[in-house]
């Protein structure tokens, strides 16, 4: 991982949520608010609760939620928590027992491995199933369709029922 899987990740995300990163890298990620909502717009049938505190027990509630999201639709979990938070929330890390504390010498690797997953979560979404793509076309068709039939019915009836077009209709005839 390089620094450009920083670039391509940070881009993914503020181009999934449509806004731009408030801070560097690790501080716009580490609160897991984020990340949760990368998720959630990737997989908005499947969402992940974001809890929005700046908490340490809420952030690590925040990521290991992400974490746990990712190994549900098949992306591998390539980083720790503790690549994301700082030192003072070591405490609470070391309780952690789905996700523990694996202290990194060099922060920058961390970072890459964040960097990582998000791009293996970019992969995923790109790669989505091609039933659940069609389910979810399908579904936005349906729902379309009844909207489009529904206008067209309104239409019609209007047409047969109201003065103007009877009388263009006439008009046109004759």
């Amino acid at each position: 991982m390089s620094t450009s899987d920083q670039i391509e990740a940070q881009h993914f995300a503020e181009s999934t949520l449509g806004k731009q990163f408030p801070g560097r890298f690790r501080e716009t990620l580490q609160s897991g608010v984020w990340l949760c909502s990368i998720y959630n717009a990737c997989w908005p049938e499947e969402p992940v609760p974001v809890k929005t505190g700046t908490t340490s027990r809420e952030k690590i509630e925040n990521l290991t939620t992400y974490l746990k999201a990712c190994q549900q639709v098949g992306v591998k979990i390539s980083f720790s928590l503790a690549d994301l938070l700082n030192s003072a929330s070591e405490s609470t890390l070391k309780d952690n027992k789905e996700f523990p504390l694996e202290v990194e010498k060099r922060e920058d690797e961390g970072l890459e491995r964040v960097a990582g997953n998000i791009l293996a979560l970019k992969k995923a979404f790109e790669s989505k199933s091609p039933v659940s793509k069609e389910r979810r076309l399908d579904d936005k068709f349906k729902a379309f369709t009844r909207s489009g039939v529904s206008a067209v019915q309104k239409y019609l009836e209007l047409k047969n029922t109201n003065p103007l077009f009877i009388s263009r209709k006439t008009k046109a005839h004759t």
